[in-house]
Order: C-alpha cells, then sequence, then structure tokens
C-alpha cells in the first residue's frame, strides 16, 4: 500500500475502481502518511459514495467505518436534486428493497416528478428499468401506494408520453382563481349612482325582500334629496343678496358712480 504505483486485477463488479481509491486513500491517511490527490477534498458524488460503500463492506472491513457514508447519500438525497437513473441503478445494487436508504431514494424520485424535475423521455426510461424485475416493480408500487394520486398512478403503472408539467399542480388556487370572476348574471348586476360610484344590487329572495343598497344607501333618493337641498339654499337670500334671481344688491350712490365710470370710458 505504500508504493506508489500497484496493478490490482478486479475480478468482481462490486469492488469498483473509484471505490478502492477512496477506500486506499482512507487507510493511508489512518495510517499516517498524506496522500496528495482529490481524495477528501470535496465531499463525493452518489454514485461513488456508493461504490466506496460497496467496496468497503467487500473488502470486510469493520462496517462502522462506513457509516459517515451512509449519512452522506442519505442526506445528499433529501436535500439536493432529484435522484437520476443512474444513481437509482447504483443504489439498487448496493441496498436491500427494504432498506431505509432505497425509501429516501423514492422519496426522492416523487418529488422530483412533483416538481416537474423529469422530462418524458426520463420517466418512460425510468419506467422501462423498473419494471423489468418483479422486486423493483413491487418496490414503485409501494410508492404508488403511499401517494395516491392520479397522475403518479400513471406515470407509475403506465408511463407518461406527454409533458408531467402541462398537468395542474395546485387545484384549490386553480378553483381560486376560477371563482375570483364574478358569474354574468352579477356583472349584469352592477349599477352606477348618480354620484359616479358604482354599487353592486343584491338578489332579493321574494318579493318582500329588499336589495342591500336600498337598505344601506338608496342613489335615487340621496340624488333627490341632494337637489331638492339645492334648490332651497338657492331660493333663500343671502347676506347683500336679494332674493331676486339671487342678483346682489347694489346701492344708490354705487350705481350713480358706476354710470359716471362708464361715461369718462367713452371719451
Amino acid at each position: 500500500m505504500r508504493q506508489s504505483s500497484v496493478r490490482i486485477n478486479i475480478l468482481c463488479d462490486v469492488v469498483s475502481v473509484d471505490g478502492l481509491e477512496w477506500v486506499v486513500s482512507a487507510l493511508l491517511q489512518t495510517l499516517g502518511p498524506s496522500k496528495s490527490g482529490p481524495y477528501f477534498a470535496s465531499a463525493p458524488s452518489r454514485v461513488v459514495a456508493v461504490a466506496v460503500y460497496r467496496t468497503w463492506m467487500a473488502l470486510g472491513l469493520n462496517p462502522a467505518g462506513a457509516h459517515n457514508m451512509l449519512v452522506h447519500i442519505n442526506s445528499d438525497l433529501m436535500l439536493h436534486p432529484p435522484v437520476t437513473l443512474a444513481e437509482m441503478k447504483a443504489l439498487w445494487a448496493a441496498f436491500p428493497p427494504d432498506s431505509p436508504i432505497l425509501l429516501v431514494m423514492g422519496f426522492d424520485f416523487v418529488r422530483g416528478f412533483m416538481n416537474d424535475a423529469y422530462s418524458a423521455e426520463e420517466l418512460a426510461t425510468m419506467r422501462v428499468w423498473y419494471v423489468d424485475t418483479p422486486e423493483r416493480k413491487k418496490f414503485f408500487k409501494g410508492l404508488q401506494d403511499r401517494f395516491p394520486r392520479a397522475e403518479m398512478q400513471q406515470a407509475l403503472a403506465e408511463g407518461s408520453e406527454t409533458r408531467v408539467g402541462t398537468v395542474q399542480r395546485n387545484p384549490i388556487k386553480g378553483r381560486k382563481r376560477a371563482n375570483s370572476q364574478p358569474p354574468k348574471e352579477d356583472q349584469a348586476d352592477q349599477v352606477k349612482g348618480n354620484d359616479g360610484m358604482s354599487t353592486v344590487r343584491g338578489r332579493s329572495s321574494g318579493e318582500s325582500s329588499r336589495s342591500a343598497d336600498t337598505v344601506i344607501w338608496n342613489p335615487q333618493a340621496s340624488s333627490s334629496e341632494a337637489s331638492q337641498r339645492y334648490a332651497e339654499r338657492a331660493r333663500t337670500p343671502g347676506p347683500g343678496e336679494s332674493s331676486d334671481n339671487n342678483i346682489p344688491r347694489v346701492s344708490g350712490s354705487e350705481q350713480k358712480h358706476r354710470q359716471k365710470r362708464a361715461k369718462r370710458e367713452r371719451f
């Protein structure tokens, strides 16, 4: 392990080159000497993490040493982009069908489906893969039972040949938007008062009931009352005014002064 180059013939599919490189690097760090390379500088991808776990377990090492890798895979499935088909294949090959990791993978797939993360081609390819064996078909049938939704059942049972994004994602909001527009009968009931303010007449349930606007405010009565009050103010002379056609009252001296001013302006 301390030599610079070692050739190893890997005769099994469980141990991969990427997984063995990560395992050897981890063992070298445990022994003491440092090894330069891209290992441990960043978190491995899901496929690499699964390969490291499978290699670790195939070599018969302590299972406790791979616990952090399991935590990484689990958290990455819950917090990062939806699982891809290549990642689903790697996870299915590494864990049994009743594993909690595969259940998290299934939830991640459902979340990606609900968020329109997969195209129609990707969904069709995934379906071809998981209906190939009875174990995978049973697993995804369990997801269908956990999420009894029409679109999900169709995608899991038959596959979707159309764009999933065309499905309405929030029917409650759609109903609210549809109900926000008043029917044509209600629009016909809208009237305008004499003061320019629009009111809506409530429907009467019987001959004895009155509309809502006549109970609260009657535009015709209010308009007639306002006109009557205006006419009364026009008939009542104010200070300095005469009662004849509301002409201002002018004294005799003021009239003579105006006549003299008009004669001067003519000349």
